[in-house]
Parts: C-alpha cells; sequence; structure tokens
C-alpha cells in the first residue's frame, strides 16, 4: 500500500512538473515590484508603491484586518538616486582610522 501510494505521488510530481511552460519576456513584461512600504503605528495598514516593469504605479492602502484595499494612480516610477561617490569607491582615512564616509561601521 505504502509502495503503491509512493509511485502514484512520483506520477503526479513528474507530470505537474512537466506542464510548465518556460518564461517569455511577455512574463517578464508582467512582473510589478513593491517599494516604499510603510506599516502604520497601530499595526492596522500597510501602504506600499506598486509598479510594473514598464508603465504607471500605483499606490496601495491595504487593511490588514479586514484585507479591504485602496489603490490611487501615482504615474511613473521614480528615477534612481545618483550614486553616491563615498561608497563607491570608499578609501582609508588614516586621520580617521576608518574607511571614509562610513560612520560607525569601523
Amino acid at each position: 500500500m505504502q509502495l503503491r501510494t509512493l509511485a502514484l505521488a512520483a506520477i503526479f510530481t513528474f507530470t505537474a512538473f512537466a506542464q510548465k511552460r518556460p518564461l517569455t519576456h511577455q512574463d517578464y513584461d508582467s512582473w510589478r515590484s513593491i517599494q516604499s512600504t510603510h506599516l502604520s503605528a497601530d499595526g492596522a495598514y500597510l501602504g506600499y508603491a506598486l509598479f510594473p516593469q514598464d508603465g504607471d504605479g500605483e499606490f496601495v492602502l491595504r487593511n490588514l484586518k479586514t484585507g479591504k484595499e485602496w489603490r490611487q494612480s501615482i504615474g511613473a516610477r521614480p528615477p534612481a538616486a545618483p550614486p553616491n561617490r563615498a561608497t563607491q569607491n570608499p578609501r582609508w582615512d588614516e586621520q580617521r582610522g576608518r574607511i571614509g564616509g562610513m560612520k560607525g561601521l569601523l
């Protein structure tokens, strides 16, 4: 009986994996990323920005107790912040005895 159950489980596992299709560019384009998450002080609400790979995003406010959501269009994803030169190419500061621009790490 256990051998039969194990064999059936193996067959179902192999058929489930055989039915998956490879990812396409259309799949990648449908992915969305979450940014700027904020939890309310009482833990009842969660707010975040939801952006597609291309196009306008939306702000989502979710009541964690009831599951109700409010959505508001917020436009395009903000541009990336300019690189911080101090952390891009850090140098050892002999006077301070640490890597320059990195307070409290060393």
